[in-house]
């Protein structure tokens, strides 16, 4: 049955026992971003389940399953914000965990105390051209204004 845009919910977050499909969908558009540093597809979607934080998130459900994820930064974190060197060695080993460290590195991007960068935007495939991405980024210009912040800005990947 197909799902009408009125059947999408957009909430702050998730619960963290949905960690591995956030994911897994995050990977599924990004993988191509992170794969020069941790190679591993299993490995990459561990290390992110173990690393977002939620809140600095917005996530598309239609009943119950999450669709779609907007994650952001400010000065105060990151959805990515969990993904330490420390993480990185203990998941991937010393030197294969310095590697992916710098790697990433090179895609870091410091927001400035009143900038919100947006942190990529994913839809799962089966729910493009509803309308869930639109939404999610409305979620993300709507947060960023409530929470005084004087400008959104995207992070180049």
């Amino acid at each position: 049955m197909e799902k009408n845009v009125t059947d999408i919910v957009i909430k702050r977050g998730w619960d963290i026992g949905q960690s591995t499909r956030i994911a897994t969908l995050y990977d599924e558009a990004f993988g191509f971003k992170f794969s020069g540093a941790i190679a591993n597809k299993e490995a990459r979607v561990r290390i992110l389940s173990k690393s977002f934080i939620p809140d600095f998130s917005y996530v598309a459900f239609v009943d119950h399953e999450i669709v779609g994820l907007a994650g952001f930064q400010t000065h105060y974190g990151s959805l990515t914000g969990g993904m330490s060197l420390s993480v990185l060695i203990v998941e991937l080993g010393v030197a294969r965990g310095i590697w992916a460290a710098t790697v990433l590195s090179l895609f870091e991007r410091k927001p400035k105390a009143q900038e919100l960068i947006m942190d990529g935007i994913v839809v799962d495939s089966k729910f493009r051209g509803k309308g869930i991405g639109s939404m999610l980024l409305d979620s993300i210009v709507s947060h960023a204004g409530k929470n005084g912040y004087d400008s959104v800005s995207t992070l180049a990947i």
